[in-house]
C-alpha cells in the first residue's frame, strides 16, 4: 500500500470511526491499527476535518484537510491561511475522494501549517472554488499542541520499539 493510500485510509477511517481515541479539548488522537497510522485532528461544526497523520512504520507525517469542496485528484491549489499568529499562502494537492461528500487535500509545506496550528488559537483557510467563490474553513486549535505532541510520542515509541528491518525473521531451525 502506498503512503498516499495509507493516509487516504487513515482520513477515511478517522472520519467514520473514532475508536481508541484520546481527546485534548477540541482535538483527538488515536491509532488506526488496520493501516498503521497515528493521527491528531479535529472537525469543525460543518464536518470538515484537519489533522496530522503519521505512519507508525517510518514516522513520516503529513497534514491533511478533509472537506466537502470538490477537487480533482492530483491538482494543486493555493490556500490562504489566517490565524492569530499570522497569515500566509499555503499550497495543497488533491488526494483521493474519500466518500461522496468528502475530499482530501494534503498540505505541501508541512512546517508552515504545523507552525500555524501549533501556535494559534483558531485558523481560517480560504480555498478557491471552480467558480469565482471561495470556501472559508475555520478550526478551533484548542488542544492541538497537546494532541500533536501526544501522537508524536506514540509514533516515536512505536518506531523505537520496532525491530530493525534486517532483524532475523523467525526462530525456526535451519540447515545450512
Amino acid at each position: 500500500m502506498s503512503q498516499t493510500n495509507i493516509f487516504v485510509c487513515a482520513l477515511t477511517c478517522t472520519y467514520m470511526l473514532h475508536a481508541h481515541a484520546d481527546t485534548y479539548r477540541h482535538w483527538e488522537t488515536g491509532i488506526i491499527e488496520e493501516s498503521g497510522v497515528a493521527y491528531a485532528g479535529t472537525a469543525n461544526e460543518s464536518g470538515s476535518i484537519i489533522g496530522q497523520y503519521c505512519t507508525l512504520q517510518d514516522g513520516s507525517c503529513v497534514w491533511t484537510l478533509g472537506t466537502s469542496s470538490a477537487c480533482k485528484d492530483g491538482n494543486r491549489y493555493p490556500v490562504l491561511a489566517n490565524s492569530d499568529q499570522g497569515a500566509g499562502q499555503l499550497e495543497v494537492y488533491c488526494g483521493k475522494q474519500l466518500d461522496k461528500d468528502l475530499y482530501q487535500y494534503v498540505f505541501t509545506d508541512f512546517s508552515k501549517i504545523d507552525n500555524l496550528i501549533r501556535n494559534g488559537l483558531r485558523i481560517g483557510l480560504a480555498l478557491p472554488l471552480q467558480s469565482d467563490n471561495f470556501v472559508i474553513l475555520r478550526f478551533d486549535l484548542g488542544g492541538a499542541t497537546y494532541a500533536i505532541n501526544s501522537m508524536n510520542q506514540i509514533v516515536a515509541t512505536t518506531k523505537k520499539n520496532r525491530p530493525p528491518v534486517n532483524a532475523p525473521k523467525g526462530t525456526k531451525d535451519q540447515i545450512m
